[in-house]
């Protein structure tokens, strides 16, 4: 593995202009005062629409949608599927279905809402001991793989393949002969499929699995990674890097990211040493090519645990602890940073669920929003500064622009829940915006000008 040098373990520079999470929504009350699992899991579907999978105020368990004014219970009757913290077991495909793991029974099998209600998704009955399915990945073309701590005949985990029609063993029977769990599930554009957990090589050594249509590998060659340590999260960019996350550290002891480039893999974004709870959960990329990172515990109070990618180093969000945190209803102890989950929709906007949870200890949804992330762009080359008004606005929005006086710009207008509203190209800086139809409210209007990006908050009266 090549090792690339850093100044500091961690750096902590402002993304955007006063920029800072909020709670997007809240999904239900506490009993007693205790929330027992906050919410395992986070999605949003190619519509933005938002879904939380594992949200838990008693013994039930529910996946809910928000609906853009409050938050819908999806199906009939509760899902006892137990919470696996760090990867994300909710998903969905292109047609808008969506999928999660049940637990019925003490049969564990894969579920699909189809709308009304939900149901069994084919004849997969795994087994093994403590059976449970850890990861959901849907590739492009809409297969559906599942992968977790369930067995073959042989003893070794797999990863199991819903074609449409049937579940089968992706590779072939015994193929892959993961000798632990697999704990996260990812794929590529060019149909790679990428697998990581506790399984180990022959070295000893945990290693990112890769499923080329025709074998299984080793990605990077035979201990090439050498994680010394589990792998709870990967994902890939469109790029065509892999990243991976979780509790193995280097020969320092300092967790790290690891980031394959298509022929190494290099140690990026040290994250110090490992505390008893301290864990990479999950890893995101955005098709802008960012990647954002979120963690259980901490390692610098009150800063919130979703981090930016950025040359190398985890960049912290803008703005303080936004989270009163929830209680452990085993332990009683607030639990003010742990994320387990993160998705992003198509407009940017960040959202994150975990042990979070407001002054009331309800457990919360946040959000970080787009237009802040992105903010006054570094590739401004032409010193173009633009301008919007009048603001608020009526009827329409006028734009002027310093530096420049006759080029084309793009723009996209989004609300506050992240959905493009109006997305125009070539626009000229003497073309009014019509904003008459817009409802009364705020929204956000992001201006693309060449490699520069400049973004505005706007009030529509």
């Amino acid at each position: 593995m090549t090792r690339l040098a850093f100044f500091t373990l961690i750096s902590f520079i402002t993304l955007g202009l006063n920029a800072q999470w909020s709670v997007f929504a809240i999904p239900c009350s506490t009993v007693g005062g205790q929330v027992h699992t906050g919410i395992g899991s986070v999605y949003c579907d190619k519509s933005n629409t938002i879904f939380v999978g594992n949200v838990s105020n008693t013994s039930t368990i529910k996946v809910m949608k928000w609906n853009g004014i409050k938050w819908d219970v999806q199906g009939q009757g509760d899902l006892n599927f137990p919470l696996y913290v760090g990867e994300q077991y909710l998903c969905g495909d292109l047609n808008g279905n969506l999928y999660t793991s049940a637990n019925y029974n003490s049969s564990t099998y894969v579920t699909k809402f189809d709308g009304i209600t939900w149901v069994k998704l084919g004849n997969f009955n795994p087994s093994g001991i403590g059976i449970g399915i850890l990861s959901l990945y849907v590739d492009a073309t809409g297969n559906l793989y599942a992968a977790g701590s369930f067995t073959n005949a042989n003893g070794n985990y797999y990863v199991s393949k819903w074609d449409g029609n049937n579940w089968s063993e992706l590779g072939g029977f015994n193929t892959l002969k993961a000798n632990n769990f697999i704990n996260s599930i990812t794929g590529d554009m060019n149909g790679n499929i990428y697998v990581g957990g506790a399984f180990t090589n022959t070295n000893g050594s945990s290693y990112i699995a890769k499923w080329d249509g025709s074998n299984w590998s080793e990605l990077g060659g035979i201990n090439s990674l050498k994680a010394n340590n589990s792998i709870y999260s990967i994902a890939a960019d469109n790029s065509g890097n892999v990243y991976a996350g979780g509790i193995f550290t280097n020969a320092n002891g300092n967790m790290y990211i690891a980031k394959y480039n298509g022929q190494v893999w290099n140690e990026t974004a040290l994250l110090g040493t490992p505390s008893a709870k301290l864990m990479i959960n999950t890893i995101r990329c955005d098709k802008k090519g960012n990647t954002y990172v979120a963690c259980s515990n901490t390692y610098q109070q009150g800063v919130f645990n979703v981090f930016k990618l950025v040359n190398n180093s985890l960049i912290a969000m803008p703005g303080n602890n936004p989270c009163q945190g929830t209680i452990n209803a085993s332990s009683s102890i607030r639990e003010y940073y742990n994320v387990f989950s993160i998705d992003l929709d198509t407009a940017g906007n960040i959202y994150a669920v975990g042990g979070l949870g407001n002054a009331n200890c309800n457990p919360v949804v946040m959000r970080y929003s787009a237009p802040w992330l992105v903010g006054l762009s570094k590739y401004n080359v032409d010193n173009v500064k633009f301008a919007v008004y009048p603001n608020p606005a009526k009827e329409e929005i006028n734009f002027t622009a310093s530096g420049t006086t006759n080029q084309k710009f793009n723009l996209i207008v989004s609300n506050s829940l992240g959905q493009v509203l109006i997305e125009k190209s070539n626009t000229d800086l003497a073309e009014a915006l019509d904003v008459s139809n817009l409802r009364q409210g705020i929204y956000f209007i992001q201006i693309q000008y060449k490699d520069f990006k400049q973004s505005f908050k706007v009030v529509k009266e």
